[in-house]
């Protein structure tokens, strides 16, 4: 995995200026290509995400409002900041999950599907 860009440092500064030094560390896992790295702030883990911009689909703007909108249906990470001018998008970390043997059952497909 490639470092972070020093725009994310500069991102993850302005937006918790107490985190000192900025310590990105690599987070393996996702399926879009883009770079993640989490770090620490408040007492809470963040994912922090730099969209390159180098693929076709990699639209920030669509993205982001994608997982916002996700978000606040409660499917995804809560948005902390979506910057898309920057191409940059801080999101709470949330453990993964091995045990998704409820997404093939009857109610599981409902929930999902009522999203």
């Amino acid at each position: 995995m490639r470092p972070p860009s020093e725009t994310l440092t500069t991102v993850v500064r302005e937006r918790f200026p107490e985190v000192d030094p900025v310590t990105l560390r690599p987070l393996a896992g996702g399926l879009s290509g883009t770079p993640l790295y989490t770090f620490d702030a408040d007492g809470r883990r963040y994912v922090v995400r730099h969209v390159d911009g180098d693929r076709p689909f990699d639209d920030a703007r669509r993205q982001f409002a994608c997982m916002t909108l996700a978000a606040e249906r409660g499917i995804a990470p809560p948005v902390v900041l979506a910057d898309a001018d920057r191409r940059v998008a801080i999101t709470a970390f949330v453990p993964s999950s091995p045990d998704r043997a409820w997404l093939r059952t009857a109610d599981g497909i409902a929930r999902v599907a009522r999203l």
